[in-house]
């Protein structure tokens, strides 16, 4: 369920939880499409290498986000601490059958930061959980690496032909990244197909640097 349409308690202005172990689909953790390309270019006895990767689509679920939102520790909890805060979403009524149903009425009421966030981010199990929803989709930088091979004349008659040396660096940067607070990658599950999707106090992904020596006997 999108904020927009997140049905709204009519007597405290806060977002209503689905109560219970009652399942909502949020949304497909797999990517839509994974890509990459790479190229090199070369100069005399230089070449200049690069890689891309690229991933679009797929959600992922953010432990590492709900703590940050419970302890205030995110800029997301910095506004409306006056008092101001409105949530998004449509006014809710109870139907015939006492179900929680949207009047269409979109929601006005003014609630404090604090309130807010202590539902939506509760330290129980119950939570909204589309606030801890992320876009996974990223362009990233994976690699760059620049080397020379050294004129074949330096090793005329000698045991060593060739010999080329080089430097390179890993997981640079982000072309594009839409994850908050997190590498979109650096999960610390996704490591079957059981708990794609969730993400919990993830270490960033690691960016390194090398020497690359390779010689030709």
């Amino acid at each position: 369920m999108q904020r927009g349409n997140r049905l709204i308690d009519p007597a405290t202005g806060l977002p209503l939880r689905t109560q219970g172990r009652q399942l909502t689909e949020l949304g497909n953790a797999m990517p839509d499409w994974t890509g990459g390309f790479s190229n090199t270019f070369r100069y005399k006895g230089f070449a200049v290498a690069a890689l891309v990767d690229i991933r679009q689509g797929g959600l992922v679920y953010s432990q590492s986000n709900r703590e940050e939102l419970i302890y205030g520790t995110t800029k997301k909890t910095l506004a409306g601490r006056d008092g101001s805060y409105v949530a998004g979403g449509m006014i809710a009524e109870k139907d015939n059958a006492g179900n929680w149903v949207s009047t269409g009425k979109q929601n006005s009421m003014k609630v404090s930061a604090q309130d807010y966030w202590n539902v939506v981010a509760s330290d129980k199990e119950n939570v909204v959980s589309e606030e801890m929803m992320n876009d996974a989709s990223y362009v990233a930088m994976r690699e760059i690496s620049l080397s020379y091979a050294l004129p074949s004349k330096l090793f005329s008659g000698k045991i060593i032909r060739r010999m080329n040396v080089g430097i390179y660096g890993r997981n640079l940067f982000y072309f594009q990244r839409k994850t908050d607070g997190f590498s979109p990658e650096a999960s610390s599950f996704n490591v079957n197909n059981s708990s794609l999707g969730l993400e919990s106090t993830a270490l960033p992904m690691m960016r390194s640097f090398g020497v690359n020596l390779s010689i030709d006997l």
